[in-house]
């Protein structure tokens, strides 16, 4: 008698082993869906932005996986686009101007969501563009693209880059200058 409540309690058990698991395998996608914590949207980016929150967002988008280098890379060529005849003077206008930043493309905007990286963007942003307006021997001694006004990543080879002066390369980034600059 003994063994065969022994062998009915096990069975009894691995019955309700497998329910429990079959139960937890319909309920866990619930539950993972109600626990996950949405992530915060910090700001979205998109045309009508402030010239600051522009410039931020060109940094965030196009430099945050390069590093700080690499997003102040980014903030200098588009500030010095700001000096050169051949773009406009408003960081909106080069920035969203047609075929040069891939993130503007159509007009889109994105939402930004890794804190650290857009904190550092904005402050990156706010501090060059301030010396780039008041204090521009500083910002020249600093920039160390040594002016240059375009970049692209190293895994391309655009055709605009065999009539331009390399300057430097940050990162995965290669930066350029016109030849007569």
């Amino acid at each position: 008698m003994g063994l065969i409540c022994l062998e009915l309690v096990l069975k009894i058990r691995s019955l309700l082993f497998a329910v429990c698991c079959a139960l937890s395998l319909s309920i866990t996608p619930v539950l993972a869906k109600e626990s996950a914590k949405k992530p915060q949207v910090l700001h979205i980016c998109k045309k009508n932005d402030t010239e600051l929150n522009i410039l931020a967002c060109n940094l965030y988008k196009e430099g945050r996986g390069e590093g700080d280098y690499g997003m102040m890379g980014v903030a200098f060529v588009t500030l010095n686009r700001k000096d050169d005849k051949n773009f406009s003077h408003t960081i909106k206008k080069i920035v969203y101007q047609r075929g040069q930043f891939s993130w503007t493309f159509g007009g889109q905007s994105f939402k930004v969501y890794e804190k650290d990286r857009w904190l550092r963007a904005k402050f990156y942003a706010k501090i060059l563009m301030r010396l780039h307006k008041d204090h521009k021997s500083l910002y020249k001694a600093l920039d160390y693209t040594k002016s240059a006004t375009y970049y692209h990543a190293t895994t391309v080879r655009p055709s605009w880059a065999k009539v331009m002066v390399k300057t430097v390369k940050v990162g995965n980034h290669i930066f350029y200058k016109h030849p007569d600059a």
